[in-house]
């Protein structure tokens, strides 16, 4: 989630005329961005890459749900049931793992 977050934010920061040195969105994302890699690092002390990295599809689907309500990006049906269905085989691997 924290890394969908930032994402979002430097997308945002995009759009700013503000330089990037003084842009709060620019700001706010470095900051999102870095607990995400705290956490992130945290994470991996418990759990193994090979089923840690995977769950990362879920900030994917979460970038694209952001992109959609928050920037008002285009996003197809298609691309959410294609996400939808990613998301369900993820769910399967973590069963069977």
């Amino acid at each position: 989630m924290l890394n969908s977050t930032a994402q979002i934010l430097m997308k945002l920061s995009t759009l700013s005329k503000a330089s990037f040195i003084v842009n709060p969105y620019f700001i706010a994302s470095g900051l999102v961005f870095t607990a995400s890699l705290f956490v992130w690092q945290r994470a991996l002390t418990s759990l193994p890459l090979s089923k840690a990295m995977p769950g990362l599809l879920i900030s994917y689907a979460l970038v694209v749900l952001f992109s959609d309500l928050f920037l008002g990006e285009s996003v197809s049906v298609a691309q959410y049931l294609l996400l939808l269905a990613a998301i369900g085989a993820l769910a399967l691997f973590w069963l069977i793992s």
